[in-house]
C-alpha cells in the first residue's frame, strides 16, 4: 500500500458537528474518508490480525449507560506489550517500536500547511517549527473498533511514550480534521498500561454514545475543572472558550506534572457538550480527560486477582465507558 501524505490547513478543521440528541447520521470529513478509504484497503489486504465483525456491543443497564464490547482475538491475537516499572523510561531502539512497521501498516503522513518555514521566519514565532517532521497514522492490527489507528507524533524523532505540547497539538488537531461525532482519541502513559514506549495515541470511531460526552464537571481553576460523577476521579477540559494551542499547553501543564511525579496516567477525547450545557444543546465541542491513577506494572498482577489483566484492562478505552471486554 503506498504511503502518501494527508495535507491540510487550519481551514479544514471542524469546530462544530450536530449532537447526538439530533440522530443525524455522521457526516464525512475528507480526513475521515480518506482514512476509512485506506484503512478498508488494509483490511482488505489481510493487514489485521483480525476481522471485527465478530465484536459484540450490548449497552448496560443503569444509569451510566457503559458500553460494552466483547472482543475475543483481540486477547489471543494481540502483540505482548513490553513490560514498564517507572512512567518515564528513556526510548530503546532494540525493542519494537512504530518504526519497524512495514509500508502497508501506515495509513497516511499527516502535515499541517498552515505555517511554512517562510511564514514562520516573517511571523517571529519561534514556537512553530520551521521543519517538517513526520507526523503518522499507522493501523493498529488488532482493532478495538472500526479505523482503530495509531496516531505517533513525529515518528522519526522515536520519543518515548511521554506527552509534549507538539503530540498533543497534533492530536487535537487531528481530531479537528474528523466531522464524525464518533472520533475517539486516546493516551495511556507507561504503567498505565502502555505496551509500546514510542509516544502514540490511539485512535478509532465509535458511533454509540459514551458516558464522558455530556458527563457534569465541577470548576477547579482558570480553565481547569474536574470529574463530578465518575467512579475514578480525573481532570476535565475543553476546547470551547480556549484555543488549540492552549488546551494542549494546559494539557501538557498537567501530563508534565504526573511524569515529574512518576503518576501513571490516562488521556481520552471526544466530541460532547459544552461544560455546563445540555446535551440536546446544538453548541458542541472537544472534551478532553485525563485520569491519574495507581502504577501497573506485571509485578503486581496475582493469580488472586479478581479480574485477570489480560481479560480486562482499565485504560483511555475503559475510563471513558467504553468497556473492551477480550
Amino acid at each position: 500500500m503506498e504511503t502518501s501524505t494527508f495535507r491540510y490547513t487550519e481551514l479544514d478543521f471542524v469546530y462544530q458537528i450536530p449532537p447526538r440528541s439530533h440522530q443525524q447520521r455522521p457526516q464525512l470529513s475528507k480526513f475521515d474518508r480518506e482514512l476509512c478509504k485506506r484503512w478498508d484497503e488494509a483490511m482488505a489486504a489481510g493487514v489485521f490480525r483480525y476481522r471485527i465483525d465478530h465484536i459484540l456491543t450490548r449497552t448496560i443497564p443503569g444509569r451510566r449507560q457503559y458500553l460494552a464490547q466483547l472482543n475475543t482475538l483481540r486477547a489471543t491475537e494481540k502483540r505482548k506489550g513490553q513490560e514498564f516499572t517507572k512512567v518515564s523510561q528513556p526510548f530503546n531502539d532494540a525493542v519494537f517500536n512504530f518504526s519497524w512497521v512495514g509500508p502497508e501498516e501506515v495509513i497516511f503522513n499527516l502535515e499541517n500547511r498552515s505555517f511554512s518555514g517562510e511564514e514562520i521566519l516573517r511571523s517571529g514565532d519561534c514556537q512553530r517549527e520551521a521543519t517538517t517532521e513526520r507526523h503518522t497514522l499507522i493501523v493498529n492490527v488488532s482493532p478495538v473498533e472500526y479505523g482503530h489507528c495509531l496516531l505517533v507524533p513525529e515518528i522519526d524523532s522515536h520519543r518515548p511514550q511521554v506527552l509534549t505540547e507538539t503530540s498533543l497539538r497534533v492530536a487535537i488537531e487531528t481530531m479537528l480534521l474528523s466531522q464524525h461525532r464518533g472520533l475517539r482519541m486516546g493516551f495511556n502513559s507507561l504503567c498505565g498500561l502502555a505496551s509500546v514506549n514510542h509516544l502514540h495515541f490511539h485512535l478509532y470511531y465509535l458511533d454509540h454514545k459514551l458516558l464522558v460526552e455530556n458527563i457534569p464537571v465541577l470548576p477547579l481553576a482558570g480553565r481547569y475543572f474536574e470529574l463530578a460523577d465518575h467512579p475514578c476521579p480525573g481532570f476535565a477540559l475543553q476546547l470551547h472558550g480556549s484555543t488549540l494551542d492552549d488546551l494542549a499547553r494546559e494539557t501538557y501543564a498537567i501530563s508534565s506534572h504526573l511524569n515529574q511525579n512518576d503518576i501513571a496516567h490516562n488521556l481520552f477525547m471526544t466530541r460532547g457538550s459544552v461544560f455546563g450545557e445540555e446535551d440536546n444543546n446544538t453548541q458542541t465541542t472537544i472534551r478532553l480527560f485525563i485520569w491519574p491513577r495507581k502504577k501497573f506494572t506485571s509485578s503486581e498482577t496475582t493469580s488472586t486477582d479478581l479480574v485477570p489483566p489480560e481479560e480486562f484492562n482499565v485504560a483511555c478505552i475503559e475510563l471513558p465507558g467504553h468497556l473492551a471486554v477480550k
